[in-house]
C-alpha cells in the first residue's frame, strides 16, 4: 500500500509540474489576398411586381444594371423590396444589347404570321466559369439571364434570372412589360 502512495504521489508532483506546451505553425509566409467593394444603388422601377431593375456602381468606377427579383410579389417602390442577392448585372454595353433584342420583340410583337412562318429572339447572360466545353462541338451555357421571345402567329416572351439552383421564370405576356422593361434598362444607362 506504502508503493501505491508513493507512485501516486509521484504521479501528482510530475503532473503538476508539467507545462502545456503550444503548438504553432506560422502561415504568415503563405499569400493571403483581399477584397473590398463599395456598391451604390439606384433603383429604377419594376416591371409589374415581378422584378426591378437597379442602377449600380462599383467603387465609384464600374457601373452596371442590376436585374433583380423581389422579396415577395407586391408593390415595388423601393430598393428594400428587392432580392439583391439574386440579381444579375449586365454591363452597359450588355445592357444595350438586351434593349435591341427587347425592341426588336416589342416591334415584332403584333406582327400577324400565316401558319408557315414565324420569328424568334434570345439573349442570354452567363459568368464565365458557367459556360463549359462540353465536347469539341457542344458549349453548354448556365445562363444567370436568358430571355427568349417568339412569334409564330401569338407572342409569348420569357425572362429566366438566376444561376442554376435559384431561377425566377417570368412570363412577359403584355407588350407593355417589354416595354417597361426595355424603358428601365435605358433609364438606368442614362444615369451612368
Amino acid at each position: 500500500m506504502k508503493k501505491l502512495y508513493i507512485y501516486l504521489l509521484l504521479l501528482l508532483i510530475m503532473g503538476g509540474c508539467y507545462t502545456k506546451s503550444i503548438i504553432y505553425n506560422s502561415q504568415a509566409n503563405i499569400p493571403y489576398y483581399n477584397y473590398s467593394t463599395k456598391t451604390s444603388f439606384t433603383f429604377i422601377g419594376a416591371v409589374k411586381s415581378y422584378f426591378g431593375i437597379i442602377s449600380a456602381i462599383d467603387n465609384d468606377t464600374l457601373s452596371y444594371i442590376l436585374l433583380a427579383p423581389v422579396e415577395r410579389p407586391s408593390l415595388i417602390n423601393k430598393l428594400s423590396n428587392i432580392n439583391l442577392n439574386h440579381s444579375t448585372p449586365l454591363l452597359p454595353q450588355q445592357a444595350a444589347q438586351f434593349c435591341e433584342i427587347l425592341d426588336s420583340s416589342i416591334s415584332a410583337w403584333n406582327i400577324k404570321f400565316d401558319s408557315k412562318k414565324g420569328i424568334h429572339y434570345m439573349f442570354t447572360i452567363a459568368p464565365e466559369n458557367m459556360i463549359i466545353q462540353q465536347s469539341a462541338n457542344v458549349i453548354k451555357w448556365y445562363p444567370y439571364l436568358r430571355f427568349d421571345f417568339h412569334n409564330d402567329n401569338k407572342p409569348q416572351a420569357t425572362l429566366i434570372l438566376g444561376d442554376e439552383y435559384f431561377k425566377y421564370i417570368y412570363q412577359l405576356n403584355s407588350i407593355e412589360m417589354l416595354t417597361d422593361l426595355s424603358k428601365y434598362i435605358k433609364d438606368g444607362l442614362s444615369k451612368k
